[in-house]
C-alpha cells in the first residue's frame, strides 16, 4: 500500500502496464491484500472486455487503464481485498471457535461420564474408615491371642519339654558303618 501514496510513481507504472507491481508489494514473501486486489483488477478488466465484445466495440489496454487505472481507483481494489480478507478470516475464526466449543462440550461430557463412574468421595472416605476399623479389630485380636499364649508359658501350664533318648544302642555309629 506504500506505493499508492507516490502517485508520480503510481502514473509511471500505470502508463507502462505494471498493475501487478502496483497492488502486490514484492518486498513481502506474500502479499495476500495485494494478490487479492490484483485479482479483482484482473476479473474486472476480463468484465468489461466482454461486454465490450457483446457490443462490437475495441478497446485497447492504454483506454482501460485510462478509464479505470486511477491511484483512487487502484487504492478502492486494496481496500475491497482487505475487506475481503477480514471477511474471511472471521469466517475461518467463528467455524474454527465453533469447533473448538464442540470439543470441549465433549470432553465435558466425557470428564462428567467418568466422574459418574467413579465412587463418591464421601463414599471412598467411609471405605478408608471401614478397612481401618477391620485392621484395629484384627491387631486387638492378635494381641489378645499372643497375651493369652504368653501367660500359659509364663504359668508354666504350657510346658515344652525336650527329652533326651538314648539310641545309641539301636543306631550305628559312623565310626562302625566303614
Amino acid at each position: 500500500m506504500n506505493a499508492l501514496q507516490d502517485h508520480e510513481n503510481i502514473q509511471k507504472k500505470i502508463d507502462a502496464g505494471h498493475i501487478y507491481d502496483i497492488l502486490v508489494d514484492r518486498k513481502c514473501k506474500i502479499d495476500p491484500v495485494g494478490m487479492i486486489a490484483y485479482s479483482i483488477y484482473k476479473k474486472s478488466k476480463i468484465e468489461h472486455i466482454e461486454k465490450q465484445r457483446g457490443k462490437q466495440k475495441s478497446i485497447t489496454p492504454k483506454q482501460w487503464r485510462d478509464s479505470h487505472c486511477t491511484p483512487t481507483y487502484l487504492n478502492g481494489l486494496l481496500e475491497d481485498a482487505q475487506g475481503f480478507l477480514d471477511d474471511y478470516i472471521e469466517i475461518v475464526q467463528e467455524e474454527y471457535r465453533s469447533k473448538l466449543e464442540e470439543s470441549f462440550k465433549e470432553r465435558e461430557k466425557s470428564i462428567e461420564d467418568i466422574k459418574a463412574k467413579c465412587p463418591n468421595k464421601t463414599n471412598i472416605f467411609w471405605q478408608y474408615l471401614h478397612g481401618v476399623f477391620q485392621n484395629c479389630i484384627a491387631a486387638v485380636f492378635i494381641i489378645f491371642i499372643v497375651y493369652g499364649i504368653s501367660k500359659l508359658i509364663g504359668e508354666n501350664k504350657l510346658e515344652i519339654r525336650v527329652v533326651p533318648t538314648n539310641t545309641s544302642s539301636q543306631t550305628n555309629s559312623p565310626s562302625q558303618n566303614k
